[in-house]
């Protein structure tokens, strides 16, 4: 029993830790500190959050904070449309649609597109 209480606690402890960066990030972006905003995000996106994946995808092809660069950028994106985010899946469908950052690739989009929408 005290180890499934400790595990318990373990869990609750890693996600008020999430919470806690993802809100100081989210706070520091809103007062257009993007610097701080990412240095708290890329952790938690490095560890597998699809949605801060997505949005250091954005930051990275924008120049929000960071210097642009779109290579990083379609990094971001293509790990958080392998974790099923579907804004990101589309958006990486549209890439390979276009030929955005990557080779031009149909079957790629219509992979990505499908993903998406299901």
């Amino acid at each position: 029993m005290k180890k499934l209480t400790l595990a318990i606690l373990l869990i609750f402890s890693c996600a008020t830790a999430w919470a806690a960066d993802f809100d100081k990030g989210l706070a520091a972006y809103e007062a257009g500190d993007f610097v701080t905003a990412l240095a708290e995000w890329k952790p938690l996106a490095e560890q597998g959050d699809a949605e801060l994946q997505f949005i250091l995808s954005q930051m990275y092809e924008s120049g929000t904070g960071v210097l642009i660069d779109a290579k990083e950028g379609i990094r971001w994106l293509m790990l958080a449309a392998e974790h099923g985010h579907a804004p990101a899946q589309f958006l990486l469908g549209q890439k390979f649609r276009l030929g955005i950052g990557v080779k031009e690739n149909r079957k790629e989009a219509i992979k990505w597109y499908t993903l998406s929408a299901e």
